[in-house]
């Protein structure tokens, strides 16, 4: 363990200096007279080895404290340090600190030289100043905190959300662990299941596609056909999410290997509605479907 508060004399002069009290207000001391009476400007001295006179002492290099032949100092102040500050759930951070000294001066400290206190969630663990955090659904501060000399200071540390289907039971189904909490809670819970359909209106995958509140039997997708401008055919669906790619797909009859993506019809936004206008045709019959989707990463 390094103890880096004992800062040693740089030289034999400096030592003499540390170790006899001042003279005066600019003077380090005076000393050593082979046994007689030296004396200077501002003080006198009754020493027994050579003479040496007093020196300046306005500027001193360093500062040191009467009666050591070392300089020892206090630490004062507890700084914890994370690399990085916002870790992946995936990754770990490596903790360590600085330790502030009463002439000034810091000194790092390493993260197995600190006594950390009791992790929770979003952390699993502290091992030898390395952290290592738990799977979190979504960005989630940690408070850290240390003690080392007898000082104690806290830290705060992010876990982000780098993989949105890893939570506890919800890990692995398809469904972002947030969008799931926060309709249904922590898990488990079975009615968050991506199949589970309690109102009849549609499973939870498909009303997290549509971004629907799966909770609320009256939250549902609308899409109607009705005339539009010249004769032709207006599509209005919603809601329309931005985050969502849409897709008309149109056929003259119901044969599912039919359906193809309609194309040279504008689509018109307000808010979250949108009208897909479908000019005039001749066609007796015209069958259509959206299709929602994510976008390709």
């Amino acid at each position: 363990m390094k103890t880096p508060f004992l800062k040693i004399a740089a030289s034999l002069a400096a030592v003499l200096w540390a170790s006899l009290p001042v003279c005066g207000a600019n003077a380090i001391g005076t000393f050593d007279s082979g046994g007689n009476r030296s004396s200077s400007s501002s003080c006198t001295n009754n020493g027994s080895l050579g003479w040496i006179d007093s020196a300046p002492a306005a500027s001193p290099s360093f500062v040191s404290k009467p009666g050591y032949t070392g300089q020892l100092a206090e630490p004062t102040h507890l700084t914890l340090t994370s690399s990085p500050i916002a870790l992946s759930e995936t990754a770990t951070a490596q903790l360590g600190g600085w330790v502030s000294l009463d002439d000034g001066t810091v000194s790092p400290v390493h993260g197995d030289e600190i006594v950390w206190n009791g992790t929770a969630f979003p952390l699993a663990s502290i091992s030898n100043g390395v952290a290592i955090p738990s799977a979190v659904y979504t960005n989630t501060l940690a408070l850290v905190s240390g003690a080392y000399l007898g000082l104690q200071n806290s830290l705060n540390l992010w876990v982000m959300d780098t993989m949105p289907d890893n939570f506890g039971a919800y890990a692995g189904d398809g469904l972002p662990d947030a969008w799931q909490i926060q309709y249904f809670g922590p898990p488990p819970n079975a009615g968050a299941a991506p199949t589970a359909n309690p109102f009849g209106t549609g499973n939870n995958w498909f009303k997290y596609l549509a971004g629907l509140n799966p909770t609320n039997p009256a939250s549902v997708f609308s899409f109607r056909i009705q005339r539009g401008a010249s004769g032709g055919t207006d599509l209005v669906f919603s809601p329309r999410l931005s985050s969502r790619a849409y897709d008309v797909l149109c056929s003259s009859n119901l044969d599912h290997s039919a359906w193809a993506v309609l194309s040279n019809a504008p689509a018109v936004d307000h808010a979250d509605v949108r009208t897909v206008s479908v000019p005039a045709s001749s066609e007796k019959q015209k069958f259509y479907q959206i299709r929602i989707s994510l976008p390709t990463p």
